[in-house]
This record gives structure tokens, sequence and C-alpha cells, in this order.
């Protein structure tokens, strides 16, 4: 594995290359060692896409199916009306792995498969709230700071990102342990804008510019510190950044018929975050969650399992195609 692509699969499964202490404890981010010429040649973005639920994993990882299959409560072929056919690289075939087998052929994906954990078995954690805590911070303490809260605050150390730069965190799932700031110093500088992937804009106002700026200035007199501060601070920046994202032209317009974003929630989503990160260099992090990623057990909605993760990873053989023309395809993961 060359370096870039070292980088590129450390960045999207935690940043642990560039955070050691914090990924195994809640060490000091000022110990962190950063090579600010690896992170230069680079310039990485990611689009983090969690989803979580008993069987999230399941589609990506199908090789133990003869073991599991007798143990369920239900009877997986019955269930399943017999789509339940593993593909050559262990892929459930029928919920997304024939798609996942063209992006691995295609050098678009890589796939770390999951493995057992001895700390949640001894700890008796098997419970959705604290595994998604704990995924979403990179640790078994619930109470550090996220992932990307983490990554933020180092390169705000390292001075990749300041005063100027222009919405590098962002956000479709609204709160998130992945933001968290555990003992972290809140910086309104690092703190991830919502948008949807519809681009409501509601920093949007139909009135008269001097009133609107006179209004905000008011509003940060009375507003108090945190999140509602934060908005009316980039109020105008983000009213002027989704306007321009919405004035972009559509990728299906340009992109194969086989790789044309369909009309669904994941692809819109995806569709919106890799434009944005097309037309500003300085979003580092997009992060996706709910709204159809969550509830993949067993008992949630079972039968729609197999079409959402057949929609999911189509979503994402079209978001491939779309990174691939816009020429991002060595910095957005």
């Amino acid at each position: 594995m060359d370096r870039r692509d070292f980088l590129k699969l450390s960045m999207y499964t935690g940043c642990s290359f560039l955070l050691p202490a914090i990924s195994r404890a809640a060490g000091p981010i000022d110990n962190v060692i950063f090579d600010s010429a690896i992170y230069e040649a680079n310039r990485p973005q990611t689009i983090m896409i969690f989803l979580y639920g008993g069987a999230s994993e399941l589609s990506g990882n199908f090789t133990n199916y003869n073991d599991f299959k007798d143990l369920s409560e239900s009877n997986y072929d019955l269930h399943f009306r017999g789509s339940v056919n593993s593909t050559a690289n262990g892929f459930w075939a029928e919920a997304g792995g024939n798609y996942m087998e063209e992006l691995l052929t295609a050098h678009d994906l890589n796939v770390f498969r999951t493995c057992f954990s001895q700390v949640r078995w001894d700890a008796d954690n098997r419970s959705h709230g604290s595994c998604v805590s704990q995924n979403q911070r990179g640790t078994f303490n619930e109470d550090s700071s996220g992932i990307f809260a983490n990554l933020a605050h180092v390169l705000r150390a390292n001075s990749f990102i300041d005063e100027n730069t222009k919405l590098p965190f962002l956000t479709m799932d609204g709160d998130s342990g992945f933001y968290a700031t555990g003992d972290l110093i809140r910086d309104p500088l690092l703190s991830p804008i919502s948008i949807n992937e519809n681009l409501d804009n509601p920093f949007h106002r139909n009135s008269e510019p001097d009133y609107s700026t006179e209004m905000d200035i008011l509003a940060q007199l009375i507003n108090a510190p945190g999140k509602i501060k934060d908005a009316f601070e980039k109020r105008a920046e983000m009213d002027a950044f989704i306007e321009d994202i919405k004035a972009l032209p559509d990728p299906n317009d340009t992109l194969s018929e086989e790789n044309k974003y369909e009309d669904n929630s994941f692809a819109k989503k995806l569709k919106t975050a890799i434009k944005i990160m097309a037309y500003n260099a300085d979003s580092q992090v997009i992060s996706l969650s709910t709204s159809g990623l969550g509830g993949w057990d067993d008992h949630n909605d079972a039968r729609n399992y197999l079409s959402r993760m057949e929609e999911l990873f189509r979503a994402l053989k079209s978001a491939m195609a779309h990174i691939h023309t816009v020429g991002k395809g060595e910095q957005i993961n």
C-alpha cells in the first residue's frame, strides 16, 4: 500500500494515523504527531456514511452465513425467499454485494471486515446506543471527543484551518458523536454546519441586505455562545454558499446511463456531498447518518434490508463515477 492510499484509508477509518493516542485512549491532542507534508500532498476530503443497527455490516461480510443462519430467530432462506447468495469476495449478492464487487474491481472500494470485541463482550455491552457512541469517538470512552472533533483540532493546531477556511465541517445528520467536543475547548470555527440533501436554505432572507446585516449584528449581541450564535455568525456565508451549490449543473447530465444517480435519499445525499466537495476544497468532512441509515436490525424492517442496501451501494457506484468525473478521485474518500 503506498503512502497516498494509506493516508486516504486512515482518514476514512477514524484518522487513527493522525491520532494514535486518542484512538486508544483519551490522550492530549497536543501530543499528536502530524506530518504536514503528507497532508499537504494529499489534501483528503472525507464523506462519512455511518450505518448503525444489528445487521448493518452483514451485506459486506456474508462469509460466515452458514455458521449463523441457524441461530437466527427467523429462517433466512424463507424470510428472504432464497435471496441469500454470497459473492466471490463474501458479500451478500442481493444486498448490494454485486455493486460492491464492481467497486472492488474498479479499485473504488476497500473492505475492512468487522471483528469481535473482547472489551465489549467482557462489559456485556451489545446495546446499539453505547456501540454507536463508542464507534463515533474511536474509543470505548463514551465521554471523549468524537473522531471529527479530534481531526478538526489537529488541523487547527497545525494551521490547516483558520479564520479564512470556508465551511470545513458539514453534517447531514445534525448532532452526532463524531463532533462531540468532550474535554476539548470549544471552537466555533470547528463546529459543523447542518445541511440537507435538498439544499433547503434556512439562511436566506428576502429583505434588504443592509437590514439583514443589522439584524445579524443585533442577534449576535443577544445570543449566548453556542450553536445558535455560531449559525448567525455564518448566516450570510451559508446563504451564498447554498445558492452557489444549487446553481451547479446536475451530474446526471454528464454521467453515463448506468452510472446516473437514482431518485432516492441515499443518492441525493451523496450527490449533494460530492457537489459541495468538488466546489469547495476547504470542506474536510461531510457526515451522513440518519434518515434511512439506521435501523438495520433483523427485527426492524428486515424485509426491506435487501432493497435498502441495493439502493445504498447503487448510489455509491454513481458517487464514485461522479467523483472521477470532477477529477477528485485522489481526494474524496
